[in-house]
């Protein structure tokens, strides 16, 4: 699908179009020529004469910016929610149960059951469900609910049973085991507590891991998406995702960072650095975890939670571990992206940063989140390099209850795009899908307005650290190449550069424009039309 032009295929010349270069050398153009996988010319005016042998596509006046990308998400998480039960949106725990009971009478047997995306901060009581609740309509059925950050889950006590967690069981490191009055766990696993029961439950087949990341790529294409970042592949997933691109079925670019799965992990990383790929698949370097998430309160703060006194979080990964593993990646010559997402958490993966003095500018090393950050270590960002991968729509869902977790003075240095960006932080924008909508669209938005999509509240959430326009836009695109070292051919569209395009109806950058109006036109990876009139050719 998106395999570069065949050798001897045509140039393209796209023209009739109002072209958004973020090159500063020529901002704004009218067409663009493409050779192969690369972009040959740029034109400030439509050429008077077609380029030899060039197929000409009328653009009929639609806007083409360099092609989006999502610096963050999850395409295994994307793809498998089509065998899963979807809760996303459920507004209540009576709502969560019917969408379960309707699923197992659809699919009656033994096998456990897999549902995400409910998330009790949208209920009216804002508290976490009762496993007896669960067991009322699971029976002896084991069930999973994961909560919409993936953070949390809500298990049946027969899912509990497949890892052995009962009134005796010690919480592991980073993890926690919420109980009854009597003990006994609740049925709510936070962070690494929930490996225990599903370091258990049957691995997807081959089958359906392909099949799970063939439809999360599609998806991606079709949003406009020509790139993203993916945190968290496994060893399977690569595996799957390389055996979609041998037979042209990966319509988009893939720059991976691995989860560790034992200790080889990061020692089979090439030691001469990353290996610039030629194809659509790029391993960049190793996904670690600082702590937990804000929602399911596992966050780690420097002062406990405002709604939960006796609670400061969780730190997932102990901060002389996380020092040791930045420093064995680091030695390789790869990326370390440290998902970090309370102040304290992200004080712990500062620090382990600072330790490589300049390798983590030289690298681009990157928190992924950078969610809440105390005062001083917003400048830590600018001054040491690192990349702020964060994920605009994280706000947005977020402002209902935020203050309630954190009280109106921590709310300063949160979601905090604009103070990063004026201390010097290199932004790149993502979504975290499946945890919010992979539409870049909703990201774009909530980056320029800070408000839900009825514009509340008005003016703005803290509009103070709202981004304008081509800020937010360059966040998904120069900001997200920058992010993978990839700066000199990709988030711009300039001659050499690859020709990775995103073609929308409207400029985005126009204040009259609705960015949730906006619609893909075409989606052009490497020079070839994976969504649009030229996708099948």
């Amino acid at each position: 699908m998106a395999n570069p032009p065949a050798h001897g295929s045509p140039p393209v010349l796209y023209t009739n179009a109002n072209v958004v270069t973020l090159d500063p050398a020529q901002p704004q153009a009218a067409a663009i020529l493409i050779e192969g996988d690369r972009i040959k010319q740029v034109y400030a005016r439509p050429p008077a004469e077609r380029p030899a042998a060039a197929v000409v596509i009328d653009l009929e006046g639609a806007t083409v910016v360099p092609g989006l990308v999502d610096a963050h998400l999850h395409l295994d998480g994307m793809g498998s929610k089509q065998r899963q039960i979807d809760l996303v949106g459920t507004a209540s725990e009576a709502e969560v149960l019917a969408r379960v009971r309707s699923h197992l009478q659809a699919n009656p047997g033994s096998a456990p059951v897999i549902g995400f995306g409910w998330d009790q901060n949208d209920w009216q009581r804002q508290e976490y469900p009762a496993r007896a609740n669960l067991d009322a309509v699971a029976g002896s059925r084991p069930v999973v609910l994961y909560r919409i950050d993936g953070h949390a889950a809500w298990l049946s006590t027969a899912a509990l049973a497949l890892g052995g967690v009962g009134r005796e069981t010690k919480e592991p490191a980073g993890g926690r085991i919420l109980r009854l009055a009597d003990g006994e766990p609740s049925g709510i696993l936070v962070d690494q507590a929930i490996e225990l029961v599903t370091g258990r439950l049957p691995a997807p087949s081959r089958e359906q891991l392909e099949n799970d990341y063939a439809a999360a790529a599609a998806r991606c294409a079709a949003l406009g998406l020509t790139a993203v970042h993916d945190m968290g592949m496994t060893r399977a997933g690569l595996e799957a995702l390389r055996a979609l691109e041998r037979r042209s079925a990966l319509p988009i670019r893939v720059f991976a960072y691995q989860v560790v799965e034992g200790d080889h992990t990061i020692d089979q990383l090439p030691a001469s650095g990353v290996r610039r790929s030629v194809g659509l698949i790029e391993v960049r370097g190793i996904k670690l975890y600082a702590d937990g998430a804000l929602g399911s309160r596992g966050a780690a703060l420097l002062q406990p939670y405002s709604d939960d006194p006796g609670n400061s979080g969780l730190l997932v990964t102990e901060p002389k571990l996380l020092t040791e593993l930045v420093r064995r990646v680091d030695r390789r010559r790869h990326q370390v992206a440290i998902h970090a997402i309370g102040d304290r958490g992200n004080q712990v993966a500062i620090e382990a940063l600072a330790a490589l003095g300049r390798g983590a500018s030289q690298r681009r090393h990157r928190i992924e989140h950078a969610q809440v950050l105390a005062a001083r270590d917003i400048a830590a960002f600018g001054r040491l390099g690192i990349v702020a991968s964060m994920q605009p729509t994280h706000a947005t869902s977020d402002m209902p209850w935020a203050e309630a977790r954190l009280g109106k003075k921590r709310l300063a240095g949160a979601y905090a795009w604009r103070p990063l960006l004026d201390a010097g932080a290199h932004l790149a924008f993502g979504s975290d899908a499946p945890v919010e909508s992979a539409d870049p669209r909703w990201g774009l938005f909530a980056a320029v307005y800070r408000t839900d999509h009825r514009g509340q509240p008005a003016g703005g959430w803290w509009p103070e650290h709202r981004l304008d326009r081509r800020s937010a836009l360059e966040a998904f695109t120069v900001g997200a190449a920058f992010a993978v070292q990839r700066e000199d051919e990709l988030g711009r569209i300039k001659p050499g550069f690859l020709a990775d395009l995103t073609v929308l109806d409207r400029d985005p950058l126009a204040d009259s424009v609705d960015l949730l109006a906006l619609k893909v036109r075409r989606t052009i990876v490497g020079g070839r039309e994976v969504v649009g009139p030229r996708a099948a050719e």
